[in-house]
């Protein structure tokens, strides 16, 4: 749910916006889209607490992490922004995985995608020439793909993946959370701040993952992993 559009950085201050949403104990995020068209960022709040940040622009190197906040800030009022910010249509927290017939076939699923995802984003974020383009990305496509795949919804903290590894607490069917994943990590392509068609950019990825399909013969065929990610596993 939108609640302002187009905030001019020339009118409004962002870290007073940033301390108004805390006071009012927001659970949501604030867009940031440079006047320049190149680039941007968002932060994300839960209960009023800011729990990630990251902003770039073309050419140059993701600053992301709480702790740069302040940067983040100063990058935003300096180079000129519109801030959108938005709350959260979730309300209460998901329980997390019990144990279920499905659980080794769940970790094997969470290892799988792990690789994937740790190989893109090594790709991505050097074709990007920028370190957290990829991650950047993907949690703007988690926000636009959560109400198909509630689970992926950054704010519900069933899904996260950060330096490499995946944190999955979630309950649903392994074909659902692949297939999600899967169609996320292709809105994410559309996201990236790269000159390349996203069928150019498959292109390059597959025989980045050329062994971990090798590694997961087993489940590919089982779960028809061809049907889930048709752009990954041709």
């Amino acid at each position: 749910e939108a609640l302002y559009k187009d905030l001019s950085s020339d009118f409004t201050s962002l870290d007073k916006l940033i301390e108004k949403l805390r006071k009012e104990g927001h659970t949501g995020y604030v867009e940031i889209s440079f006047f320049n068209g190149k680039g941007g960022g968002i932060i994300f709040f839960q209960d009023g607490d800011v729990i990630e940040a990251m902003v770039g622009m073309e050419g140059e190197e993701i600053i992301s992490g709480q702790e740069n906040l302040d940067k983040i800030v100063e990058k935003a009022q300096n180079a000129g922004a519109y801030f959108n910010v938005y709350r959260s249509s979730f309300e209460e927290p998901r329980p997390p995985l019990t144990e279920t017939v499905q659980e080794r076939d769940m970790e094997t699923a969470i290892a799988l995608v792990e690789e994937i995802m740790k190989d893109a984003e090594r790709m991505l974020d050097s074709m990007a020439k920028g370190k957290g383009a990829f991650v950047e990305s993907f949690r703007r496509a988690q926000l636009d793909i959560s109400e198909k795949y509630p689970f992926l919804d950054p704010f519900v903290g069933e899904f996260e993946y950060k330096d490499g590894k995946l944190r999955f607490l979630g309950d649903v069917p392994v074909r659902e959370f692949v297939k999600g994943v899967g169609e996320c990590l292709d809105l994410a392509l559309e996201k990236m701040p790269i000159r390349a068609s996203k069928g150019d950019i498959y292109n390059k990825i597959r025989p980045v993952l050329e062994s971990t399909v090798e590694k997961y013969e087993e489940v590919r065929d089982r779960w028809d992993l061809k049907a889930l990610l048709p752009n990954l596993f041709p």
